[in-house]
């Protein structure tokens, strides 16, 4: 799966998916993951049928991401938006440019060599005007085509248009000064005033949008590159102001102003004699309607059959492990490291390859992911057919068994803390790479070269956390079970989050983020081991599945969800930074909590000495579970 799975992400941008809309996506997948895991884990348990249920659910993740492949990719465009004042009118695009390349960026459009015999006029067809006369040196010819979404807006922008330059489409809308009035008293009842972002994204205003067209004259040794705001979030925004504009039908090219500021936010351009600023506006473009697109809701679903798939082929998987470990579960760690060196090696070699295929289109190629996940998840079916395990006999009364088992508050304390957790690993991993392609667009040192090694970066990046951070804490996690207890490990795992998500907060460069991923050890590897031998040690006999995918569901479900859901909202309001600054802090705070709250049950007079009669693992001895003693056993 990581030849594909640490890039599905990424990969919604090119479908047009925001980080909102992606975050909505990865919480609500675990959330069908947290009923899906207990529930197939019970009926395995009941049925004896672990294995059928492991291999049915790999088949399963296999077609659903194999169909991702077939999902129509948003074409590059070059989205701005049009403002018009008092004082003019201007073209702008916010993005994520580093402060320190504006001059050179602007550089390139002013010093573009081209021959004044190829320069393109607008088509007389389109415009119903004899060509311009360009000079190529003060002034570039564009040609715009605006979206409006919504009759309101539209008699906004017609009815501030001064003069009579107005396109024709207002025209069809009626007197522009009877408009004016009637609009201008709605606006204020309904909103009080009016400002740029206004319900532009409220869904009750979409309509079958109306295309203006237009050409226009920029002034191209006037464009600056301002600070400015998306939301709350900083963004470097590249101002372009036009000379002229002439309508799309109109005999005449003119200046355009506004008595009130008016902007069209969903419009396109086109520089056809500036091929710098045409690659420079280009973007991967968002859906406006993005609930109402095909891609949405046809990712949404294959990713959720996914997550669900992964999450019952891990539980179910680490049940059938412990079955044949036996009395040594000490040893899962050394077992559950082998997919760590998979992870890893998958990763980098699929982003490489990845990277290598794209060269410098925006468009990244994702088909080397595509043809390594179905290759390796075919041979992880035939591998797992063959694997011989032996089914336990089925517990006489599963029910009971698992309700006494979640009655003790020291479990619930635990299944909180893996929540918590879950969350931390929600965000880290639906939202560490997207932070990472920011950083890259944000810190590229040659300001006239794109980094075109985002994808191998994130590959090394996953690398790190295998190789370096999970393979050798996996194998490790024995010894800091048995030093520590499960417990303990909980609380310095969470310790070690604040470190990490604060860390992330304040790094630029993206590849000084590797050596930080050594804590993917301790946030994972030993967390990971740490749970579940804690859920085979308590589950009582026959119950294992059953266990696993409650603790799993804990996890993976409510946690990973939480954490998809909130981190992909302050990731769109708030940016990376400080969405990890914000995790981060909080994960230092239930640390403490965590330490504090097992202290008070420690000293519990009601808990001290008291005595659970649960069995551990199937095929291993009757183990009493008091307040002083739920570490691993020493052997």
């Amino acid at each position: 799966m990581s030849a594909l799975w640490p890039f599905v992400n990424v990969f919604a941008k090119q479908l047009g998916i925001s980080s909102m809309e992606t975050g909505l996506i990865f919480g609500a997948a675990p959330v069908v993951a947290t009923i899906a895991k207990p529930l197939f884990g019970a009926i395995g348990d009941r049925f004896k049928k672990k294995k059928i249920i492991f291999l049915f659910f790999i088949l399963l993740n296999l077609i659903s991401c194999a169909c991702m492949a077939f999902l129509e990719q948003k074409r590059p465009g070059r989205p701005v938006i049009f403002k018009c004042t008092y004082a003019g009118t201007s073209i702008r695009q916010c993005g994520s440019v580093n402060a320190h390349c504006n001059e050179s960026i602007i550089d390139t459009f002013k010093t573009i060599k081209r021959n004044t015999s190829d320069l393109v006029s607008p088509p007389t067809a389109l415009f119903n005007q004899a060509p311009a006369e360009i000079d190529g040196s003060r002034f570039e010819e564009c040609y715009v085509e605006c979206e409006i979404h919504s009759f309101a807006h539209g008699v906004k922008f017609c009815s501030s248009i001064l003069g009579n330059n107005a396109p024709g489409v207002c025209g069809l809308w009626g007197c522009r000064d009877n408009f004016a009035s009637e609009y201008d008293s709605h606006s204020e009842h309904q909103h009080g005033s009016y400002s740029d972002e206004e319900d532009y994204s409220d869904p009750s205003l979409y309509l079958q949008p109306t295309i203006l067209q237009f050409s226009v004259q920029l002034k191209i040794w006037d464009a600056i590159f301002l600070p400015g705001l998306h939301g709350d979030v900083a963004k470097n925004c590249l101002i372009l102001p036009v000379e002229t504009v002439a309508f799309e039908g109109e005999s005449g090219r003119a200046g355009l102003s506004c008595l009130n500021s008016s902007i069209l936010p969903y419009c396109f351009i086109d520089c056809p004699n500036n091929p710098a600023l045409n690659s420079h506006l280009e973007r991967v473009v968002e859906h406006v309607d993005v609930y109402g697109s095909v891609n949405f809701w046809l990712y949404g679903t294959l990713i959720i059959f996914s997550f669900v798939a992964m999450a019952v082929v891990a539980s179910t998987g680490d049940a059938l492990c412990f079955q044949l470990l036996g009395d040594k579960p000490q040893y899962y760690g050394s077992q559950r490291l082998y997919g760590a060196i998979g992870w890893g090696l998958f990763a980098l070699i699929s982003g490489f390859l990845i990277d290598t295929v794209s060269g410098t289109k925006l468009l990244k190629d994702y088909t080397p992911a595509f043809y390594l996940m179905a290759g390796m998840l075919v041979l992880d079916l035939v591998v797992s057919y063959k694997w011989d395990v032996k089914e336990f006999d089925k517990p006489k009364s599963l029910r009971r068994n698992v309700s006494t088992l979640l009655t003790d508050l020291r479990i619930i304390v635990f299944i909180a803390a893996c929540i918590i957790i879950g969350m931390c690993t929600g965000l880290q991993w639906n939202f560490l790479m997207w932070h990472v392609e920011i950083l890259a667009e944000e810190g590229e040192e040659n300001c006239d070269v794109h980094d075109t090694r985002v994808k191998t970066l994130q590959g090394l990046l996953s690398a790190v956390q295998c190789f370096v951070g999970e393979l050798p804490f996996f194998y490790l996690s024995g010894w800091f079970i048995k030093k520590l207890g499960q417990i303990h490990c909980i609380t310095m795992v969470l310790g070690v989050f604040g470190v990490r998500f604060i860390l992330y907060s304040v790094i630029k460069n993206p590849w000084m983020l590797l050596p930080v991923e050594v804590l993917q050890g301790l946030t994972f590897g030993v967390f990971y081991s740490a749970m579940t031998s804690y859920a085979n040690k308590v589950s009582p006999t026959g119950t294992s599945a059953t266990v696993q995918g409650i603790f799993g569901a804990a996890f993976e479900g409510l946690g990973v969800a939480g954490g998809s859901l909130v981190g992909g909202l302050m990731f769109n309001a708030y940016g990376g930074a400080q969405a990890f600054l914000i995790f981060g802090c909080g994960a230092f705070v239930f640390a403490v909590l965590h330490c504090l709250i097992m202290f008070a049950l420690n000293q519990s007079s009601s808990y001290r000495g008291v005595q659970l009669g649960i069995r551990e693992t199937e095929g291993q001895e009757m183990h009493q579970i008091t307040a002083s003693n739920l570490e691993v056993d020493s052997e």
